[in-house]
C-alpha cells in the first residue's frame, strides 16, 4: 500500500513538475506581435552618401542604446562618407561615426547624433538553441521568425 501511495505522489510531483515548466515557459516567452510591438521605432533606414552628398547605398538597422548606438550590416556603411539613419515615424538623424565593425562577420556599429531612443531589447545567443524562435525586422516594418538550425559560424 505505501508503495502504491508513494508512486501516486511521484507521478502527481512529476506532472506538476511538467505542468508549472510548460506554463513558465509559455509565461516567461513573449508572444511575437508583443516582440514586434516593443521593437516600433526602433528599427531604422540607413543611408550612405558619397564625397558630394549623393546616396549610394542604403540598409537597415536598429538601436541598441538610447545614446544612438545603431547594429546593421558592414556592407551597408563600407563605401560611405557621410550616413544619416531615417526613424519610422521620419525624423531623421546624423551619424556621427562608426563606433565598431567586423568585416568578416558583415556587422556594424555605429553612432548617431541624439539621445533618447527607443532601443530594441536583445536577447542572450549563448541561451539559443537548435529549433527555438528568433525574430528579425526590416526597416519596411516587415517581420519575420527563424528557426536556428544549430550551425554556428
Amino acid at each position: 500500500m505505501r508503495f502504491l501511495k508513494t508512486l501516486t505522489f511521484l507521478m502527481l510531483a512529476t506532472g506538476l513538475v511538467f505542468a508549472l515548466s510548460a506554463w513558465a515557459q509559455n509565461t516567461l516567452r513573449q508572444s511575437i506581435p508583443g516582440i514586434a510591438r516593443d521593437a516600433t521605432g526602433a528599427v531604422v533606414s540607413i543611408v550612405m552618401s558619397d564625397k558630394a552628398g549623393q546616396p549610394i547605398s542604403q540598409g537597415s538597422g536598429f538601436l541598441i542604446s538610447a545614446d544612438g548606438r545603431v547594429v546593421t550590416n558592414y556592407h551597408v556603411i563600407k563605401s560611405g562618407i557621410s550616413a544619416v539613419i531615417k526613424l519610422p515615424n521620419g525624423a531623421f538623424f546624423v551619424v556621427d561615426g562608426v563606433f565598431a565593425f567586423d568585416k568578416d562577420h558583415d556587422v556594424a556599429i555605429i553612432k548617431a547624433h541624439g539621445n533618447d531612443f527607443h532601443t530594441v531589447r536583445l536577447g542572450d545567443s549563448d541561451r539559443l538553441q537548435a529549433g527555438s524562435h528568433g525574430q528579425r525586422f526590416s526597416d519596411r516594418g516587415l517581420f519575420s521568425c527563424a528557426i536556428p538550425n544549430g550551425n554556428r559560424r
